[in-house]
């Protein structure tokens, strides 16, 4: 299933032909090296349910409010990689702090991180610079 469209679509579809020109382009270590920022129109929303205890989430919804409007469901460890990317440092320095955090394996948790991120890029949520 495609993305609902959301008002006019020509600049996102243009967007989109750019961030597909800018993944096949770059491989990993490419797309580690490049830095990231969430999308003006991205909109998280978290869903809660009734636990024991009062309320626990139940889910995590990226949605993009115009022009193709994708939206994806990401789990906890896939938010941390999104909260995380500012625009402000690479990749690769964001997943190597966020693994520290958790105690992680670097490798593991950047193998683990990457196929999200592609997809975060993709889908037109995460832009790298240049690419608006």
């Amino acid at each position: 299933m495609g993305p609902e469209p959301i008002g006019q679509c020509g600049p996102a579809v243009s967007r989109g032909f750019r961030l597909r020109d800018y993944l096949l382009s770059r491989d990993d270590a490419g797309l580690l090296h490049a830095t990231y920022r969430i999308a003006p129109e991205a909109r998280c929303v978290q869903t809660l349910a009734p636990a024991p205890r009062g309320w626990a989430p139940a889910g995590t919804r990226l949605t993009l409010t115009t022009g193709l409007g994708f939206s994806l469901e990401v789990e906890g460890q896939g938010m941390n990689v999104v909260t995380r990317c500012r625009g402000d440092r690479p990749l690769g320095a964001v997943l190597a702090d966020l693994a520290a955090d958790l105690k992680q394996d670097a490798g593991k948790l950047t193998a683990a991180a990457l196929p999200l991120v592609r997809v975060l890029i993709e889908q037109g949520f995460f832009l790298p610079e240049g690419i608006g």
